[in-house]
């Protein structure tokens, strides 16, 4: 196998996961007396300062730590000193520092990071404290460093990479509420050379271990706050409407929508509590896309944010109205349960994407032609057709309530970005469906 040492798949079903079964679907539900739920061995809500040294040395039984970080939290703030310190106080000295990360991961920042892993004998375990692009790059480095084959397109979605993590577990810690990497299976990563943005899965990414610590998302800017909030929104929904949700991933969405609904806006004014909220809910939604799937909204929004460079939380708020719109009628109980979380004051089925396309509003994010205005009209147009076939290929768009075509999805594209386009003053306030 070019996974190398990854453990077997039925080795991994019975040491990992809770239950197995063979699931059969009636409607759009996953029905069984049992479920498979993949995540963290551990999931660890609770003060970093205080906890960390402890999960590396009694929990996962390590003792040569490799922090990889960005530069920007290595330098602007002090959550690496403070990670540092935990360990130091329970004797836990030889620690690392990686900070050769991106802001979307590639597979060249991956290999670099393997690399590091296997150049000596000087690491045990990773400790992956960042956004979602940092946790993802740690993810896919922790795994490769196993494999025969370390050409990480090898492994890209449908390939199922199961298996158990041995030699460089990952603790991951979020610092932003939005993307539940540190609790999936799964892992974005742009190819370097073609620029294809690939989607990797399998029970081998999962961390050993999620530390969530809202203090972490306290030096988060608004904008981000926002972006990351609605890539959130988006993971819940989507697991609602999956049609690979179950009773489990069911119970994650509905506690994340219902902190989303209440904490967002507060989140992004810098309010603690909403903070602290907000944190809770990104991992509970992880939890619910992690065992249900992402559908449409993921599928078109990788190949946007890999083709024009944006950032994968804009990347789904600038689909999501027109999206959920499209989808809206072939899972109205789904999407009214969404209402009803997101929007108690309107939870009428019907107005949801406008509500959706407002809330985008009132956090302050631009539309689709205010991000691209430096491109050409012509130019984004003869690249739907291949950010159609690969959205298709990602298999996103097969769990979604309703099935699009591939020129469904062109559609969709086309008329998302042509929204405004003979007015300058178009707005999300003033989006139709």
């Amino acid at each position: 196998s070019p996974a190398g040492n990854l453990l077997p798949r039925t080795r991994i079903l019975t040491k990992n996961i809770i239950g197995t079964s063979i699931m059969r679907t009636v409607g759009r539900r996953m029905l069984s007396s049992t479920i498979s739920i993949v995540g963290p061995k551990h999931i660890v809500f609770g003060n970093v300062e205080r906890t960390l040294g402890l999960l590396v040395k009694e929990t996962i039984k390590r003792e040569k730590p490799l922090i990889v970080t960005d530069q920007y939290l290595a330098k602007k703030t002090n959550v690496v000193s403070i990670m540092i310190e935990s360990l130091e106080k329970v004797g836990i000295k030889d620690v690392e520092i990686f900070t050769d990360t991106a802001k979307e991961p590639t597979t060249e920042n991956v290999d670099r990071l393997v690399d590091k892993l296997l150049e000596k004998n000087t690491i045990d375990c990773i400790l992956a404290c960042g956004g979602g692009s940092v946790m993802d790059a740690a993810k896919a480095a922790s795994v490769l460093a196993e494999c025969t084959d370390k050409d990480l397109a090898s492994y890209k979605a449908p390939y199922d990479m199961s298996g158990e993590v041995e030699k460089f577990p990952v603790i991951a810690l979020p610092t932003t509420s939005g993307t539940g990497s540190e609790v999936t299976k799964f892992v974005v990563c742009t190819h370097s050379t073609t620029g294809e943005k690939m989607l990797c899965l399998g029970s081998a990414y999962v961390p050993r271990v999620a530390l969530v610590d809202y203090e972490l998302t306290l030096s988060v800017p608004a904008k981000l706050a926002a972006e990351t909030g609605i890539d959130a929104l988006c993971h819940s929904m989507e697991a609602m409407v999956s049609k690979k949700a179950n009773w489990y991933s069911d119970a994650c969405a509905k506690s994340a929508l219902s902190a989303i609904g209440s904490h967002l806006r507060l989140a992004c004014q810098g309010d603690r509590n909403g903070r602290e909220a907000m944190s809770r809910a990104a991992t509970m939604a992880g939890l619910a896309f992690g065992n249900a799937s992402v559908t449409l909204i993921h599928g078109m929004s990788r190949p946007l944010g890999a083709h024009f460079h944006i950032s994968h939380g804009l990347s789904n708020a600038l689909l999501c109205p027109d999206i959920t719109h499209f989808s809206l009628q072939a899972h109205r109980s789904g999407y009214s349960q969404v209402a009803q979380f997101l929007f108690p004051h309107d939870p009428t089925l019907e107005h949801l994407p406008t509500n959706l396309a407002q809330l985008n509003g009132q956090l302050g994010l631009p539309m689709l032609r205010q991000v691209l205005s430096h491109i050409k009209t012509q130019e984004f147009l003869d690249l739907i057709p291949r950010m159609a076939k690969e959205a298709l290929a990602s298999g996103s768009p097969a769990n979604n309530p309703r099935l699009p075509s591939e020129s469904d999805i062109a559609h969709l594209y086309r008329r998302i970005f042509l929204r405004g386009e003979n007015n300058d003053a178009a707005s999300w306030h003033s989006w139709q469906p």
